[in-house]
């Protein structure tokens, strides 16, 4: 890789300072980011609940993939009705 297609750490904070809302349309980016507590030794409330959603989401997407449901088509109001059963009462 040449130099010039080399992304720094400078660059990506410059852009991400010039970009406030860069993460606001990106959630899948965002969901992926970790960020530790700075205390050595202890672990917020809301660090752990992270953790533990992230999880649960893993899961529930793995689920999804072994039973070959696109999540893409569940976000569809129809289809989710469809999917729960409850097409047939609307």
């Amino acid at each position: 890789m040449s130099k010039k297609n080399t992304i720094s750490e400078k660059n990506v904070k410059e852009y991400l300072e010039k970009n406030l809302d860069f993460f606001l349309d990106k959630p899948d980016i965002l969901a992926k980011i970790e960020i530790p507590h700075s205390k050595k030794g202890s672990v917020s409330l809301v660090e752990r609940q992270i953790d533990i959603l992230r999880e649960e989401n893993r899961d529930l997407k793995n689920k999804l993939n072994e039973n070959d449901i696109d999540k893409e088509i569940i976000t569809d109001e129809d289809n989710v009705y469809y999917l729960c059963g409850y097409y047939d009462y609307l």
